[in-house]
């Protein structure tokens, strides 16, 4: 007999199943519980108590598998194991392998496409599980017209259905489907459950082989009783749809056995708890009620559910973990508390982070993919690093999984040094390398090697080492071996030289004393999954001669299928696991986080290797592959109403209006209906002990910010590169100054990179001519031109000491026009030099050293000294006055503005004039500053000069009488009164500096060029706003 206890989620289903064996058990009655495997751990922790004590005797706790092993091994029948869905993937990717060459429509992409792996094998389960195999697929796909795509589609399918099916049949005898129809044929000649009765629970559907065995089950039993959450046989509401499916068919399976049924349909008019869930139960779903007809949540259950939005994961993540602890402080048990989300993996080390961080014990529910965890990555990454010839971004990945004997410092500082100088290929296989870690910057290099920069060298030197032999060996061993079992054993002995075992058993020791007592268990059982692993590919393909790129592939499918699965280390915990998996019962509060359109519930997306279309034509031939778009848009919905009915207390739903990705996100469909049916408006969550400040700087965008005033700072350092930095943005200022961040070094020359190679050519060549006076400087440009590349040669063999050969043939193309722009402006220079008054004196001078070092007082007794270098200092003497001439190369496009000089934007040439007459106050006097470009707009390069010059000089001839374009003609008090300006402005923003401002100023010329723009959330806003 066939008893089907129907009824909506929280009706009683489960407790009277438990009753009804109970019964049996005092009758001392043979009887069977059948639950998914999901399931059984919570029922054989929680039935027994509920049990007489001799239950064991009569009871027994079993899924399809479990009966499979009790049938057989009492009447015979296929002993061995099938394979898991790991296992099958292998097969599956063999099987497409193998047949490469014959597919019609899956020819090209069988070898090397894993994701057809996957789609190929749901879609043959999908059939083995409805009962259809390749002699039916056959024959259909040759009534159909011959070359069309769903003839060819079912011609792959039948050829793959069959292979794959022989290959299982070779491995482990039967695969899983045909086990469950063996268990249905064995049942049918054999008597096993006769007179026992047998419950099932907690399923909401059967594939084909299950029906199947459930026939014989219900023809062989005195009563077979099955649980299902529907609230009518006639008239479903639309959530449990795809669950009354599940009950027509079982009515075919009684009728088939020719047993009687009996439908019972319990109601939840006696549920205990609050009347505002129980209609939430009831109308969720319901799209007939209106605002008129829906009945008021009563004022006393108001607090019974919570409404949230969250601007982030990790805020609703936060908010979750804060009403969590508010329920525990009010007498809650952290078991009593469920969390659901849709995609758990959305959620991994965010959510239970945030738990955690709390205080709160927390049990992930959802298996723990090996793929994810960093042992899956270092085998994959050192297979991509020889198979690939030691691509720099496969190497970097695999010193930053922390399994190579590499510290985290230590991976950062190598990662660094490989992008500055873009490593990749063979250049991993250098004996040393002796680069600048500084990229190009040729001043750190002439004057000794940083303190960092040498630290940066001999780090990358070592880890390369460490990891470059092992990786080296592993090659080696690669292409020494010609079947998969040797290529095994090559990815094996790499494991075991790099002693992995001893470094997870660290890690492990590491995360215990953390009391991460999860990740420790994991850490210790990752080497024996990956040594298990290989064993599978060896038994499973013993005589495969697949590649080692095929070996890649086939760890990626294996680990992808490989997890992690673990049991709560405390019974008192909060579980946290996916709305359509998860097995909660009998909580208090359940909270439901992620609900956003498409998300929770999920879109419905047909995939697979049969489209809807193609799905409707094989329903012709009789041919039903199982559940379509609307029943799995009523799965989806049911998953929604199963975890928003499990609560018995309280109600939390929440959704984040920004996902992960920085997409804006909306609530959905289930998060809208829940505000409807209780009249509210979602809470915007602030965390408590921040909300009023985030609200006042929401309120406040333009406020400015202030660090802690420096009150015990006598003396600040500024440079006119810091000046500049912090007049266009004090944040920026305190990122690179305070915080010391870096920025990113290239190989390539940059802006900078391009200033410093052209004053270390000017530098070289000017002090080389200036030795001998107006004789020693060429006259001709190809003389020029030739000492010019001398000194290239000499630049790149310091900076760069890389053969020529080697060279990027970018880096060398730039260099190049670098010369022609440092030959054109030393032209004008030396004709200059050769017909006027002033002569070079200075080259590259630092104040502090060459120059004077240069104070000015500040307020409360403190001082701030001002270095630099100028780029040359000229010098004009008349009589028993010295006039001092500032000249600065630039590269760019830079100009000379008083209006940039006020402001302080722009303070460097009258900054650097004022530190040289301080070489002798008594006799120097200034007569100008410029800066001195390249004008590349023409078809031949000249140099173009802007600044200002001393109109007294003009007018006695210095370069003519009129001053030059670009040159902005001033008197010698106008000069003395800018000079004094630039004084009282550079004290003015040293005061502002020791002040702590350091807000964040939005333009373009403050953000493009700043090495902190992509952790700024201003940048985008600033950046290219014209």
């Amino acid at each position: 007999m066939l008893n089907l206890i129907c009824g909506p989620s929280g009706s009683g289903k489960s407790a009277q199943i438990t009753d009804w064996i109970r019964r049996d058990v005092e009758n001392q009655k043979r009887c069977y519980l059948l639950l998914p495997e999901q399931q059984a751990y919570i029922s054989e922790r929680d039935l027994p108590k509920k049990l007489p004590e001799n239950a064991g005797l009569y009871f027994k706790i079993v899924n399809f598998s479990g009966l499979c092993e009790d049938v057989f091994q009492k009447f015979g029948g296929s002993a061995d194991l099938s394979p898991d869905q790991t296992g099958r993937a292998v097969l599956m990717w063999e099987t497409l392998r193998s047949l490469s060459g014959v597919l019609k429509r899956y020819a090209k992409s069988a070898k090397s496409d894993t994701a057809l792996t996957e789609t190929m094998l749901a879609t043959i389960e999908d059939l083995q599980n409805n009962g259809i195999g390749s002699e039916k697929l056959e024959g259909i796909a040759a009534d159909l017209p011959q070359n069309a795509q769903l003839s060819e589609k079912l011609y792959d399918l039948s050829l793959v259905s069959a292979t794959y099916s022989m290959l299982v049949e070779q491995r482990f005898g039967k695969s899983l489907p045909d086990r469950f129809f063996q268990l249905a044929k064995t049942l049918e000649q054999h008597d096993y459950f006769s007179g026992a009765n047998l419950y099932i629970d907690s399923f909401t559907s059967f594939t084909a082989p299950e029906y199947a065995v459930l026939t014989e089950l219900i023809r062989q039993c005195s009563s077979v009783t099955i649980g299902l959450c529907l609230d009518s046989f006639q008239a479903p509401s639309v959530q449990f749809h795809c669950v009354n499916e599940t009950a027509k068919r079982l009515i075919k399976c009684a009728n088939k056995a020719d047993s009687p049924i009996k439908r019972i349909i319990l109601t939840n008019e006696e549920n205990c708890r609050p009347q505002a869930l129980r209609l939430l139960e009831r109308d969720l779903w319901n799209f007939g009620i209106t605002k008129k007809t829906k009945d008021p949540i009563p004022k006393k259950d108001v607090d019974c559910i919570s409404l949230l939005a969250c601007s982030n994961l990790y805020e609703e993540s936060e908010a979750a973990a804060l009403n969590i602890l508010e329920l525990v402080q009010n007498g809650m048990h952290y078991g009593d508390i469920a969390v659901f989300v849709r995609d758990p993996e959305q959620y991994r080390g965010i959510l239970d982070a945030a738990l955690e961080r709390h205080g709160i014990p927390v049990f992930f529910s959802e298996r723990t993919n090996l793929a994810a965890k960093p042992l899956a990555r270092l085998v994959l990454s050192a297979l991509r690093a020889v198979n690939g010839n030691y691509r720099m971004q496969d190497v970097i990945s695999l010193v930053k999984t922390g399994l190579c004997g590499v510290t985290e410092r230590e991976a950062s500082l190598f990662e660094e040094y490989c992008e500055t100088w873009r490593i990749s290929g063979k250049r991993f296989l250098d004996n040393v390398w002796n680069m600048n870690p500084d990229g190009l910057e040729a001043k750190e290099r002439m004057d000794g090697m940083s303190e960092r920069a040498a630290e940066i060298l001999e780090t990358a030197n070592r880890v390369r080492k460490t990891v470059i032999l092992p990786l080296q060996l592993l090659q080696a061993d690669l292409r020494g071996s010609k079947q998969l079992p040797d290529r095994c054993r090559a990815v094996y002995d790499y494991l075991c030289h790099i002693d992995l075992a001893k470094k997870l058993s660290a890690l492990a020791e590491k995360e215990l004393a953390l009391g991460q007592v999860r990740e420790a268990g994991e850490s210790v059982r990752l080497y024996d999954l990956v040594k298990d692993s290989l064993v599978l590919l060896c038994r499973l393909l013993p005589e495969s001669t697949a590649t080692a790129e095929e070996l890649q592939t086939l760890l990626e499918i294996v680990f992808s299928h490989s997890d992690l699965g673990s049991v709560p280390g405390v019974h008192d915990c909060v579980l946290i696991g996916s709305a359509a998996t998860a097995r909660a019962e009998g909580v208090r509060a359940a909270f439901l986080l992620g609900l956003t359109e498409g998300d929770f519930p999920k879109s419905v997306q047909k995939s697979g290797i049969l489209s809807g279309a193609e799905q409707k034509v094989l329903q012709k031939y009789g041919l039903d592959l199982g559940t379509d778009a609307d029943q799995q848009f009523s799965q989806e919905l049911f998953y929604v109403y199963r975890a928003v009915t499990k609560p018995l207390e309280k109600l939390f739903l929440s959704y984040p209006m920004i996902a992960s990705g920085g997409e804006t996100k909306t609530p959905s469909q289930a998060f809208r209906r829940v505000c409807f049916l209780t009249d509210r408006k979602p809470e915007l969550f602030h965390l408590p002990r921040f909300s009023q400040h985030f609200a006042e700087n929401a309120e406040k965008s333009n406020e400015k910010y202030h660090v802690s005033p420096w009150k015990n700072e006598t003396e600040l350092y500024l440079s006119k590169t810091k000046i500049n930095t912090f007049v266009k943005c004090p944040y920026s200022y305190y990122c690179q100054y305070v915080l010391n961040l870096r920025d990113k070094k290239e190989s390539l020359p940059s802006r900078k990179d391009d200033g410093t190679f052209i004053h270390y050519l000017f530098e070289k060549f000017l002090s080389r001519m200036a030795e001998n006076g107006n004789a020693g400087f060429p006259t001709e440009k190809a003389e020029v031109e030739k000492i010019v590349g001398e000194l290239v040669l000499d630049y790149l063999h310091t900076v760069c000491p890389i053969p020529l050969s080697e060279m990027n043939a970018r880096l060398l193309h730039l260099f190049s026009r670098l010369q022609s722009i440092s030959v054109a402006m030393l032209m004008d220079m030396i004709s200059e030099i050769k017909s006027g008054n002033f002569k070079p004196k200075l080259f590259e001078a630092k104040i502090g050293k060459e120059i004077p070092a240069l104070a000015l007082p500040l307020s409360q007794g403190r001082v701030v000294h001002l270095s630099g270098s100028i780029d040359r200092v000229d010098l004009y003497k008349q009589e028993e006055q010295t006039f001092v001439r500032i000249i600065d190369y630039k590269t760019g496009s830079t100009g000379f503005s008083l209006k940039d000089v006020k402001s302080g934007k722009d303070m460097q040439l009258v900054f650097y004039l004022y530190a040289a007459l301080k070489l002798d106050p008594a006799h120097f006097v200034p007569a100008g500053a410029y800066y001195l470009r390249v004008d590349q707009s023409g078809e031949q390069l000249s140099s173009f000069k802007s600044g200002f010059t001393r109109k007294e000089l003009q007018s006695e001839g210095e370069n003519g009488s009129k001053a030059e374009k670009g040159m902005k003609e001033m008197t010698g008090i106008e000069i003395d009164e800018l000079i004094e300006e630039v004084c009282e402005k550079v004290v003015e923003i040293s005061e502002e500096i020791l002040s702590g401002r350091a807000e964040k100023t939005e333009s373009e010329n403050a953000c493009r060029y700043c090495i902190v723009r992509e952790n700024c959330n201003r940048v985008e806003k600033a950046t290219f706003k014209k």
